[in-house]
């Protein structure tokens, strides 16, 4: 797995900012999931499963953080 460093700069993006609390947590997961490539499995039941497992989160809360990721 890479190392990913997240630079202080991104926390002031205006596009995340703009994110929901949930689709702002999602993306930095996803960030850090990411290949070097910037590949990785984003089918909402691999996400929901790997993300937020203990808070066993709903397949649809999930889809609508990627939908507000997707337009962002």
């Amino acid at each position: 797995m890479p190392n990913r460093i997240i630079r202080e700069s991104l926390l002031e993006d205006a596009r995340l900012k703009d994110l929901s609390l949930g689709a702002r947590l999602l993306f930095f997961h996803l960030y850090l999931r990411a290949d070097d490539f910037g590949r990785l499995n984003a089918g909402v039941t691999y996400v929901t499963n790997t993300a937020f497992p203990a808070n066993r989160m709903k397949p649809d809360e999930i889809g609508k953080w990627l939908g507000e990721l997707d337009q962002a």
